[in-house]
């Protein structure tokens, strides 16, 4: 073997042996830099990265994942602002529900080891916007005419962000005044609040650190996602006007981020339902 084919080889090697850190963004800069180069150049990689970017979806939705790694796919995956990755995930967790499965088989237009691929995942990221809204039906109309129309009518279940795990229980976390609904910083687990409408301000208090940033993020149960722009406390307090807020379904997901870092994290949950 001459020198040039053992390199490829050692450097296939190596982006298989990393793919794993690479989707969980564990990579520094310039073994990422490597890897992509790797992808990009050697024929078949691709496929193998997106093999084991399906596994490791599983192994999430399976809560196999190591302690460290959840972090770091939710980082990737769950809280992203990079849809393509957001719908793989969304879509993925979709088709393992017992009613897409049920449906599928019956409109039986392609097997479902076909629609599971990772290549199939590409091509649904791209409907990223139809599956927020709810709807699976148009994500499979390159597959059947069948499976379009049974599916056209069921919804997907609201992606809300976290592993599926056992949390602690809801503690009533919220109070609406004049100025709008207060929600509790100091509450552990998930706060929920009751409204007789949808809230057009939230307000946060007392924030942890007055020198940070924050982020409000929102999921409507029909399927809306709002993100507010970067909240500068005032008074110990992040207030955020919410657009439309009249317009967005409860119950609401409410999480509040730290927002002035890349690496955003949820510091506090909240639910909030309609009296």
């Amino acid at each position: 073997m001459n020198e040039p084919v053992r390199n490829d080889a050692v450097e296939r090697q190596w982006a298989k042996e990393h793919f794993r850190s690479y989707l969980l963004g564990q990579l520094n800069e310039d073994d990422t830099e490597r890897l992509t180069m790797a992808v990009a150049i050697y024929s078949g990689l691709v496929d193998d990265l997106e093999d084991v970017e399906s596994e490791l979806i599983d192994a999430y939705l399976d809560r196999r994942l190591v302690a460290d790694e959840y972090e770091s796919f939710e980082r990737q995956y769950v809280h992203t602002d990079v849809l393509d990755n957001r719908a793989k995930f969304q879509v993925q967790r979709a088709l393992r529900s017992k009613e897409v499965e049920r449906t599928i088989r019956a409109a039986a237009p392609v097997p479902m080891s076909s629609l599971r691929r990772p290549l199939a995942l590409s091509l649904l990221a791209a409907s990223a916007a139809l599956i927020l809204a709810g709807v699976l039906g148009g994500l499979y109309y390159t597959k059947s005419r069948a499976l379009d129309q049974a599916l056209a009518e069921l919804k997907v279940k609201q992606v809300r962000p976290g592993p599926e795990i056992e949390t602690p229980p809801e503690q009533p976390a919220g109070s609406s005044t004049p100025e709008g609904l207060i929600l509790s910083a100091k509450i552990s687990g998930v706060g929920s609040a009751v409204v007789t409408a949808p809230p057009e301000h939230l307000i946060w208090t007392p924030v942890p650190d007055y020198r940070d940033l924050y982020r409000f993020r929102i999921y409507s149960a029909g399927g809306q996602e709002i993100t507010s722009p970067l909240l500068n406390p005032q008074n110990n307090t992040i207030t955020y006007a919410v657009q439309n807020s009249s317009s967005l379904t409860l119950p609401w997901d409410v999480f509040v981020l730290n927002g002035a870092t890349v690496a955003e994290h949820a510091l506090a949950h909240y639910v909030i339902r309609r009296r």
